[in-house]
């Protein structure tokens, strides 16, 4: 049985400094990388950030100081997807345990999507300004790759809504999906059905892969052609939701 006596006594703040002892003796000069969503983000007045870094259902509290800020060339905000490089510190008053932030780099999708976005902003033309889907429709224009399974999957679902309109005809026009040059021979595609004056509406389509099959559809080359772009046009890559 635990011994209980009046000498057994801690305060608060001792408490803390046990704690404290513990966690950094532990920690001391041992960093890591760690990656999740930032949430929660605010700057004080002296400049330091300060955020949640989100995994799931876990998080850690993270600070970020105004002096190590000027290496990061790129605009921290809620929900994005980061890695950071730190240590575990233990703020006593408080009994809180942070990540102090050394480095901090894009993670996950955002690596790919958001220095595309950025190039955009800067060009003036992110974010997006939907286009209304056109009154009549002569011709489709629809971007894909020879071989691809999307052909077939478009041309059912577009042929089942026949049905409720009367249908316009498809100009199928083909290019290669990825490789290194698939991100410029994909924007010629854009502006090539762009230029046709007969299309009224363009689709550019994928079927499944891996991630990195979809690389060339996140370039900022393709992006641009599709910002560009005066004909209504939609996408359908992949076979799951993503918002990039």
């Amino acid at each position: 049985m635990t011994k209980q006596s009046a000498d057994n006594r801690r305060s608060i703040p001792q408490v803390n400094r046990l704690l404290r002892g513990i966690i950094e003796t532990e920690t001391l000069e041992q960093y890591f990388w760690t990656s999740g969503l930032i949430q929660r983000l605010h700057q004080s007045s002296l400049g330091h950030c300060y955020f949640n870094l989100v995994d799931g259902q876990a998080s850690i509290h993270c600070m970020l100081h105004e002096e190590r800020r000027g290496g990061i060339h790129f605009q921290l905000e809620n929900n994005l997807e980061v890695e950071v490089f730190g240590d575990v510190q233990f703020y006593a008053p408080r009994a809180s345990v942070q990540i102090m932030v050394r480095d901090i780099r894009l993670g996950g999708q955002a690596a790919f999507v958001k220095p595309a976005i950025d190039r955009l902003r800067e060009a003036g033309l992110y974010p997006p300004r939907e286009r209304p889907p056109p009154q009549r429709i002569r011709r489709i224009g629809c971007i894909t790759g020879r071989s691809s399974r999307a052909i077939g999957d478009f041309e059912t679902t577009y042929q089942s809504m026949g049905e409720r309109a009367v249908l316009a005809p498809l100009r199928w026009q083909y290019t290669h999906l990825h490789g290194e040059r698939a991100p410029q021979l994909i924007a010629d595609a854009i502006r090539a059905l762009d230029a046709t004056a007969d299309i009224d509406a363009v689709a550019v389509i994928r079927g499944g892969g891996r991630r990195d099959d979809f690389a060339a559809f996140e370039s900022f080359a393709v992006a641009q052609a599709i910002s560009q772009c005066q004909t209504y046009i939609i996408t359908g890559i992949g076979h799951h939701h993503d918002q990039t």
